[in-house]
């Protein structure tokens, strides 16, 4: 600190900053220029320290690296002016974001190796935070490029010799080719010769799994395609051949034969239920003329024991359960015989793989009347002599003309009654008709009808048994006979 006089003769101090020295403030200053008195410090109000300035220096051990590849960084510290050797944390930064710190060391240098720069061009710093005795500072930008690393596919199949209608399963592994590191992600594609089969997504430990169940017999030449990602380059396992036979199949009376190549689960399929079901059908040299797997396309509904498909598939798929795939190689007689079907010639032996993915698992009820109650009973059916419907001719006042019925359940969820009563009797002359409520006998409800006629000629009435059957919540069907 020195004084001098100002241009008007008054004492003017100044305060020069002294390097790493405590500096007075002039608030505490007062000054008494009448009597030509020297200043007087009063007071103290604040103290400031000037650090030693620094540089950070950066330098990179390569400018350009492979994704996953390890970069060293080296930061280096020193005094702009001056001896001494900065102590203390460095922070290394990539686009603005840490990435790691470093400790100097007893010569000012502190270091990073890491491998988790991004893909593209990297904008690195490194940054000193300074101490107690030492400035802050940071270094220059230091540009490093990060390019895709390779990759390397491998490929296996779960059996390479299987048969007709197994389900195979094909795993590939995608992994970093040194020295890149990391665990790949993305997208694997599978092909059958040029036939692209399905793709699907790398898992955390870089494993795709596809499974396929309609291999035609034959080899099959697999490959596995990783499509490539940011961060890593595409690669192309070595082809395997898969091979497939057909296994042993039951052969039926009427020539069709099929085999069960995966088992299902809970009860078989009945006729008259709904099945949902996957499917692939081949002519036997091998051309597929139709699929539900296609892209695009959704499983194929239809009603088992209907009429409404091909006999061999009537035949085929009854029992089988949910989930279960079955191979059926149905001759033309319960195909479409000597009638072509868009691409199926004549009498062309067909080949089926079918799984089961649902079918309707409700309560069907089944009403059985007449002789030995073996003749169904159909929803809306008109009286007849063979069901027991029609109970004929019977002398008015008579002790009536009897028949039981038997109520059963074809479905696969338990059958039960909405009504009440169980059994409803309606229609022209329900007072003719004298009904029993049903009785439970084993698996079966029993119920009784008697006709008791109170007046000559026809007489009819209307039997309705509401259940939980869905496809007839209200099953019902008439009764007549003749008053003589």
């Amino acid at each position: 600190m020195f004084a001098a006089n100002d241009a008007n003769g008054k004492k003017a101090f100044n305060l020069e900053p002294l390097e790493g020295r405590a500096l007075l403030s002039t608030a505490g200053i007062t000054a008494f220029p009448s009597t030509g008195e020297p200043p007087r410090v009063a007071a103290v109000v604040a103290s400031a320290t000037v650090l030693p300035a620094t540089t950070t220096g950066l330098a990179a051990s390569s400018s350009t690296t492979l994704f996953g590849q390890s970069v060293t960084l080296t930061a280096t510290i020193k005094r702009v002016s001056g001896a001494g050797v900065p102590t203390g944390v460095v922070t290394f930064k990539s686009n603005g974001v840490a990435i790691g710190t470093g400790a100097l060391n007893t010569l000012g240098v502190a270091t990073l190796s890491t491998s988790k720069l991004a893909v593209g061009a990297d904008k690195v710093t490194a940054s000193y935070g300074g101490s107690s005795a030492y400035a802050a500072s940071t270094s220059a930008t230091v540009a490093h490029t990060v390019v895709a690393g390779s990759s390397k596919t491998t490929l296996t199949s779960s059996a390479l010799t299987a048969n007709l209608g197994q389900l195979v399963t094909f795993t590939a592994g995608v992994t970093a080719v040194a020295p890149s590191s990391g665990v790949p992600t993305g997208t694997v594609r599978f092909l059958d010769g040029s036939t692209i089969i399905g793709t699907a997504s790398l898992d955390k430990n870089g494993r795709a799994s596809l499974t396929i169940s309609n291999f035609f017999l034959g080899t099959h030449r697999i490959t596995a395609t990783f499509l490539g990602s940011t961060q890593f380059k595409t690669s192309a396992a070595p082809a395997i051949s898969q091979i497939v036979n057909q296994g042993p199949m039951t052969t039926l009376a009427d020539g069709l034969k099929v085999a069960t190549t995966v088992a299902g689960s809970g009860p078989g399929a009945v006729a008259g239920q709904t099945l949902k079901v996957n499917y692939t059908g081949y002519l036997t040299n091998g051309t597929k003329f139709d699929s539900s797997l296609n892209a695009g396309r959704t499983p194929f509904d239809f009603q088992l024991g209907a009429g409404l498909v091909i006999k061999g598939w009537d035949v085929g798929m009854a029992g089988a359960k949910v989930g279960e795939q079955r191979v059926l190689i149905i001759p033309p007689s319960l195909g479409y015989g000597a009638t072509a079907q868009g691409s199926i010639p004549a009498n062309s032996t067909l080949i089926f793989i079918v799984r089961v993915v649902a079918f309707d698992t409700n309560p069907q009820l089944v009403v059985q009347g007449g002789a030995g109650q073996t003749v169904a009973i159909t929803n809306n059916q008109t009286p007849t002599a063979t069901n027991g419907t029609n109970f004929g001719s019977v002398k008015v006042g008579a002790s009536g003309s009897s028949v039981t019925f038997a109520i059963s359940n074809a479905g696969n969820a338990p059958l039960a009654f909405t009504g009440n009563p169980f059994v409803q009797i309606s229609g022209v002359n329900p007072g003719d008709f004298v009904l029993s409520q049903p009785v439970i006998s084993g698996n079966k409800a029993l119920f009784t009808i008697t006709f008791k006629p109170k007046a000559l000629g026809s007489r009819t009435a209307r039997i309705t048994i509401p259940t939980n059957d869905p496809k007839f919540p209200a099953f019902a069907f008439s009764i007549t006979g003749t008053g003589i």
